[in-house]
């Protein structure tokens, strides 16, 4: 799937441009979404939430971008099938943490991470920013040590699959 996003303006003091001008068009080509389940003998299971977990529930979630520079004789099918492996094994090792909260059934008050394996599944998505005519501006930008506003950033995740409300764990 390809994506043509307009890129907005940052906010002043995010890399703002002084003259007001908004940057070129990035091109976003979805070339994999893979749902990723922790293991066929994972048991069903639900894990309570505390009462420090709970205090989290209508955070926004924490979301991870990661930008990786390849050098062009680099193998990518061999990258992605290691952060494949990497996160196989770690889901493996948490797969409670797959599920999705839910009250505690016969309670008002009390939650649950519910996992059910034929159900729960975590998102593994790859994606390339093809923008050959100001790549390198782009990449150095996003990944120095400044803040940037999220709109910079935002245009380079892919959306999410439609499926119901989901909190991300």
């Amino acid at each position: 799937m390809d994506v043509m996003l307009e890129q907005q303006q940052p906010p002043a003091g995010a890399g703002a441009s002084s003259t007001g001008s908004t940057s070129p068009r990035l091109h976003v080509h979805i070339h994999e979404t893979t749902l990723m389940p922790p293991s066929p003998s994972s048991p069903k299971t639900s894990l309570p939430l505390t009462f420090f977990d709970v205090f989290f529930l209508r955070s926004s979630p924490i979301e991870r971008l990661f930008l990786y520079r390849l050098a062009p004789d680099v193998d990518i099918a061999a990258i992605i099938s290691n952060l494949q492996d990497s996160l196989h094994q770690a889901l493996h090792a948490f797969y409670p943490l797959t599920g999705r909260v839910r009250l505690i059934p016969g309670t008002f008050d009390r939650y649950e991470l519910h996992y059910r394996p034929s159900d729960d599944a975590v998102t593994f998505t790859i994606t390339e920013c093809d923008d050959n005519d100001d790549m390198d501006t782009h990449f150095n930008g996003l990944t120095t040590d400044k803040l940037w506003g999220v709109a910079k950033i935002a245009m380079l995740v892919p959306p999410l699959p439609k499926g119901g409300h989901l909190l991300a764990v």
